[in-house]
């Protein structure tokens, strides 16, 4: 059962391939305040929160604003093709688009309000995702960022594949003085903090990042500092029970993947992968990243899967059951 419990680890989120047309647009729209009063009842799941919910630039860290991204982390799963303009619009954004890189299948938007900039990542939805979460062979960062360790292969080429979007985004905020705030589902969640290190290193500052149940992106020194360069600026909210933060593994784990990389590495390559590279800094809950290789049972697994979509970020941070501490 743990070689059924590690093969399902190892897709790292959101069985869901729909396929649709990518969307691009730029677009006038009023310049209302960001908030929950704008939202139809159909533009999100598990309705709105019924007290209204703004977004505020000044209190970074609150519960309104962690629902507000993950509302706009949700529109950047292509769900609703042709509805997330008219969404956006009526959200308050005058000016954004939606892009995605065919080789790497990364995918996001970035949108315009009258006081902040968003650039939004989407997690994993489309098979070339997949091959992106299971590179997870550590590399070098890159050399301008003059730090040490070591960072997931597939997340860092990802980033680097929309470059330069993440950089038409930067250049808006920039010109126009806003802050810039970075932030992902998932897969995006890795991708918006790597992509916020590469802009500060450019000289480009970074208003804060919102990482929504992402997995680990480095190894322990990697993440040291990148946390340094953010300084107190990312905020990481993970579901109690959402398995996909704990990965990829750490130490901890090495001695479960040598043997079933020796067991089954013949059929599985990507189990001698694992256990090659199982030097990722340690998750904030130590007991959890046991568990996830000592469960007997894939329906737990599964429980915790289910806690780790975007509709349960939305709907659990919408009726207060996930805590924003």
């Amino acid at each position: 059962m743990k070689v059924l419990l590690l093969i399902a680890a190892i897709i790292f989120t959101l069985g869901s391939f729909l396929n649709s047309q990518n969307v691009h647009s730029s677009v006038g729209a009023p310049h209302d305040l960001w908030t929950t009063k704008n939202f139809g009842e159909s533009d999100l799941p598990c309705g709105i929160p019924t007290t209204p919910a703004k977004f505020s630039i000044e209190d970074k860290r609150t519960a309104e604003n962690a629902y507000m991204l993950m509302a706009a982390n949700h529109l950047a799963y292509r769900f609703w093709p042709g509805r997330r303009e008219r969404i956006l619009r009526q959200w308050g954004f005058t000016n954004f688009e939606f892009f995605d890189n065919s080789r790497t299948s990364t995918n996001g938007l970035w949108a315009e309000h009258k006081d902040f900039v968003l650039l939004v990542f989407r997690g994993t939805q489309e098979p070339t995702d997949f091959f992106t979460d299971a590179n997870v062979t550590l590399d070098p960062p890159p050399s301008e960022w003059n730090i040490e360790g070591r960072l997931h292969r597939g997340f860092l080429d990802a980033a680097k594949s929309v470059d330069a979007q993440v950089s038409k985004a930067a250049n808006i905020a920039l010109t126009s003085k806003k802050p810039l705030i970075l932030s992902g589902h998932s897969l995006g969640g890795a991708l918006a903090l790597i992509s916020a290190v590469h802009l500060e290193r450019q000289k480009t500052p970074v208003h804060s990042i919102w990482a929504f149940g992402a997995p680990k992106v480095g190894d322990p020194a990697a993440m040291r500092a990148m946390n340094q360069i953010l300084s107190g600026r990312l905020h990481q909210l993970n579901q109690p029970t959402d398995p996909i933060p704990l990965l990829p593994f750490t130490s901890e784990e090495q001695p479960v993947l040598n043997q079933l990389a020796q067991t089954y590495g013949q059929y599985v390559p990507l189990f001698e992968t694992l256990a090659a590279n199982a030097a990722y800094n340690s998750a904030a809950g130590a007991t959890q990243q046991q568990k996830l290789v000592t469960r007997t049972s894939l329906s737990d697994f599964a429980r915790g899967f289910w806690k780790h979509l975007p509709r349960s970020y939305v709907c659990d941070l919408g009726n207060r059951t996930l805590a924003v501490e």
